[in-house]
């Protein structure tokens, strides 16, 4: 565990690391009520922030990068199983809801991950923001060997789900909005541009 120039606080919360890594470099995490887990895997935050409050963050074998971002875990729950998520001066928020990643990968650059009650669940498929948004409320994004980008964009899951299978949902400078529905890509592709 290395601090440099940065802040590692914990109340009432716990962080425990077996065989991993936590690097803090100008950067800040903060545990209230919560826990993180770090098992074989690496933390790292460089000016950016991780504040787990009533929450749980688990790394098993993945990585976790925070570059001028902000995570932020309110009665959720981040789990990484070999897989890797990144934030770039982007922010991810999780309240009340749950993001799994199992050999896949998430990434959010100057974007926002907010997930309200939902879910998001990526197994061998990866999530990439650019300059966009996903907003999950009481709804589900799976992406299961596919992949999911969204440049300058937004994707809104109200109650609704999307579900990615061997197939790539893509939006560029364009909108995608699902509410009490399901949108479904199975080996196929889906492109929404301006």
């Amino acid at each position: 565990m290395e601090v440099r120039h940065g802040r590692m606080e914990v109340i009432h919360g716990r962080i425990e690391v077996i065989h991993g890594r936590i690097e803090v470099i100008h950067g800040r995490i903060e545990v209230i009520h919560g826990r993180i887990e770090v098992i074989h895997g690496r933390i790292e935050v460089i000016h950016g922030r991780i504040e787990v409050i009533h929450g749980r963050m688990e790394v098993i074998h993945g990585r976790i990068e925070v570059i001028h971002g902000r995570i932020e875990v309110i009665h959720g729950r981040i789990e990484v199983i070999h897989g890797r998520m990144e934030v770039i001066h982007g922010r991810m928020e999780v309240i009340h809801g749950r993001i799994e990643v199992i050999h896949g990968g998430i990434e959010v650059i100057h974007g926002r991950i907010e997930v309200i009650h939902g879910g998001t669940e990526v197994i061998h498929g990866r999530i990439e923001v650019i300059h966009g948004g996903i907003e999950v409320i009481h709804g589900r994004i799976e992406v299961i060997h596919g992949g999911t980008e969204v440049i300058h964009g937004g994707i809104e899951v109200i109650n609704g789900r999307i579900e990615v299978i061997n197939g790539r949902l893509e939006v560029i400078h364009g909108s995608i909005e699902v509410i009490h529905g399901r949108m479904e890509v199975i080996k196929g592709r889906l492109e929404v541009i301006h």
